[in-house]
């Protein structure tokens, strides 16, 4: 007789959400930032909520032209992460900019 398949346990669960909610947090700051642009709501949290990957877009100038990609992709016109950094810290803003 062949054996009952086993359900998925905790190790297996545990697993997929450690790998994926990563993967989704990084995936949700593009959706979030277009969201955010032609709305007008939530502007100023994206800074809290993303703070992590605007850190990395002050590190590397690779992960910084993906990211600005990345958030322009559906954003309307004209917004993007602006760098108003300062002696105490990267600082990062996503607004329209004026031309």
């Amino acid at each position: 007789m062949s054996e009952p398949k086993k359900k998925p346990g905790v190790a297996f669960w545990g697993t997929v959400v450690v790998v994926c909610l990563p993967i989704a947090y990084v995936l949700s700051f593009g959706p979030a930032c277009w969201f955010s642009s032609h709305t007008g709501i939530g502007v100023f949290a994206l800074r809290t909520v993303y703070r992590p990957i605007l850190n990395a877009m002050s590190s590397s100038r690779n992960v910084a032209q993906l990211c600005h990609w990345y958030a322009k992709a559906g954003a309307r016109s004209g917004w993007c992460w602006v760098d108003v950094s300062d002696s105490a810290g990267p600082i990062w803003l996503w607004s329209e900019v004026m031309p």
